[in-house]
C-alpha cells in the first residue's frame, strides 16, 4: 500500500483500467517468478517488490470506485468488497500447504498464480468507471493534512496498523514455541484469523451504515487490542483458536471501514482516490517498520535466553533462580517434553510451574538445562527414553 499516494492520483486522473491491468500483470508475473526463485534477493524482487506494487495498484481503485456507485450503504458495499482479500487469506495458504508436499514449491506457487489470474480476469472484465474526470488535478492533496479530522484519522490509522498485524504474523510461532499445538494445527490458525475477518469486514460495516463508521471502528479497534493482550494468557489450544477467531472479526473492521470514513471526510469526491492513497501510504508507514521491530524483539529474547543459560552454567548457585525468575522465563527455548527431575512434570524447562526454583540437571560442576541434554542426545543420534 506504500504506492497508494501515487496510484490514488492516477485513479483520480481517470486511468482506472490501466491501474487494474498493470496491477494484475505484476501480481501474476511476480507469483510465477517466485516459483523460479533460488536465492533470497530473487524472493524479495518477486514477492515483496513485484507483487507488492501490483497489489498497491489494485487496492485503491478496488475500493475507491465503490464511492461512485453507492451513497447510502457505502460501508456495507466496501465491507463486502474488502472481505474478498480475507477469503483469499483462507484459501491460498491451505492450497499451498496441501499442494507443496505433493507437487513441490514451484508448481504449488504457479497454481496460486493461476488462481489469481482467474480472479483478476473477472475483475478486469466487470469493472466499469462511472464518472470521468473533467479536469487535471494536483498529484498530491497536501492541503488535506491541514484539515484536523483527516490529519488525526491518518495518524490514528498509522498507530493502529503498527500493532494490527502482529497477531497475524506471529500467532503460529507463538503456538509452536509455547508448545500449545503442533506445527500442522498451528498452520491453520492463520486461516481461522482470516475466516473471522471475512465476517468482521461485513457485519460491522453493515452496522456502521446506521451508527456511523467512526463510531464502529473505535470499539472494534479497542477490542482488537484487548484480544491481543488476552493471547498472552492463553496456553492451551481452545482459547487460542477462540481468540484468533474473535481477533480476526474485530480487526477486520480496521481494514474495511477506513475507506468509508475517508469518503465521509472528503467533500470533493473527485479527490477521493488521492486522499485514500495518501492515507494508505500512512498506514503502510506504520505497518512496515513494526514487523521488523517485532522480529528483532523475538531474536533478542532468544539471545537473552541463551545468555542467561550461559550465566547459569558458569554459576550454579541459588542466585541463578533469581535471574530466571526476574527475567520472566517459565519454559526452555524449545519447550522440551522431558520431565524435570524435581516435579516430574514435562515442559517446564528451567522454571517450575510453581515458580519456586530452577529445574535442571547437574553435570559435573555446571548446571545444564533439560533442553540442552535433549538436544545433545539428539545430535548424537541417541533415541532413548529419559526419566530424570
Amino acid at each position: 500500500m506504500f504506492v497508494g499516494a501515487i496510484t490514488g492520483s492516477i485513479y483520480d486522473a481517470g486511468y482506472v483500467h490501466s491501474l487494474m491491468l498493470v496491477g494484475s500483470f505484476l501480481v501474476v508475473f511476480g507469483q510465477m517468478m517466485l516459483s523460479l526463485a533460488t536465492s533470497y534477493y530473487q524472493v524479495v524482487l518477486a514477492q515483496a517488490i513485484c507483487i507488492g506494487i501490483g497489489c498497491g495498484c489494485l487496492f485503491v481503485p478496488g475500493v475507491a470506485i465503490l464511492s461512485t456507485y453507492f451513497s447510502t450503504k457505502i460501508a456495507t458495499a466496501m465491507g463486502i468488497a474488502a472481505s474478498g482479500s480475507s477469503l483469499g487469506g483462507v484459501i491460498y495458504p491451505i492450497v499451498f500447504h496441501r499442494l507443496q508436499p505433493t507437487i513441490g514449491f514451484p508448481w504449488a506457487t504457479r497454481v496460486i498464480g493461476f488462481i489469481a489470474l482467474f480472479g483478476l480476469a473477472i475483475s478486469n472484465s466487470t469493472l466499469r468507471v462511472r464518472t470521468i474526470p473533467d479536469s487535471r488535478r494536483k498529484f498530491l492533496d497536501l492541503a488535506a493534512f491541514k484539515e484536523p479530522p483527516y490529519a488525526l484519522f491518518v495518524l490514528g490509522t498509522f498507530l493502529g496498523f503498527m500493532g494490527l498485524y502482529v497477531v497475524f504474523f506471529y500467532v503460529q510461532t507463538y503456538a509452536i514455541q509455547d508448545n500449545i499445538t503442533n506445527e500442522n494445527m498451528a498452520f491453520y490458525l492463520l486461516s481461522v484469523l482470516n475466516a473471522g475477518s471475512v465476517f468482521g469486514r461485513i457485519i460491522p460495516n453493515y452496522i456502521a451504515d446506521r451508527t456511523g463508521p467512526l463510531n464502529m471502528i473505535i470499539p472494534c479497534a479497542l477490542m482488537s487490542g484487548v484480544l491481543a493482550l488476552c493471547l498472552l494468557a492463553a496456553h492451551t489450544l481452545a482459547p487460542v483458536i477462540v481468540i484468533c477467531a474473535l481477533y480476526g472479526f474485530f480487526s477486520g473492521s480496521f481494514v474495511s471501514l477506513p475507506p468509508t470514513i475517508l469518503v465521509h471526510l472528503t467533500a470533493n469526491r473527485a479527490m477521493i482516490g488521492t486522499r485514500m492513497g495518501m492515507c494508505f501510504t500512512g498506514m503502510c508507514a506504520g505497518l512496515s517498520p513494526i514487523t521488523c521491530v517485532n522480529r528483532l524483539l523475538t531474536s533478542y529474547h532468544s539471545c537473552l535466553h541463551r545468555l542467561v543459560d550461559w550465566y547459569t552454567n558458569l554459576r550454579p548457585d541459588p542466585e541463578c533462580n533469581w535471574v530466571y525468575a526476574n527475567l520472566g522465563f517459565r519454559r526452555c527455548a524449545c519447550h522440551c517434553r522431558l520431565p524435570c527431575h524435581r516435579s516430574g512434570k514435562s515442559g517446564e524447562g528451567w522454571l517450575g510451574i510453581d515458580g519456586q526454583g530452577l529445574e535442571g540437571h547437574e553435570l559435573g560442576s555446571g548446571f545444564v538445562s533439560v533442553c540442552e541434554i535433549m538436544h545433545s542426545e539428539h545430535r548424537q543420534g541417541i533415541n532413548r527414553q529419559s526419566n530424570y
